[in-house]
């Protein structure tokens, strides 16, 4: 794996949000979103203009800490 397109990383916070019955507020996805693509944003490859990948393990973390950690999530949504 490479890491995590647009698409990939706007699902995981989906679902990450969304579970154990978590309220999805669609600023809240687009502000952790554009976090996210500020902090951990920038693999490009040769042929993919435009186009950009997000780091995985790092997104995996802050998807980790989003879901245990409730300190986390308000503290990022204040970040964002």
């Amino acid at each position: 794996m490479l890491g995590f397109s647009e698409a990939d990383v706007r699902r995981g916070l989906r679902d990450v949000l969304l579970e154990d019955g978590k309220t999805l507020f669609p600023d809240d996805q687009d502000a952790l979103f554009r976090l996210m693509r500020l902090l951990y944003n920038g693999y490009r490859f040769p042929g993919l203009k435009g186009s950009s990948l997000c780091n995985p393990r790092q997104s995996i973390s802050f998807f980790y800490e989003l879901e245990t950690n409730q300190g986390f999530r308000e503290r990022m949504l204040a970040a964002a």
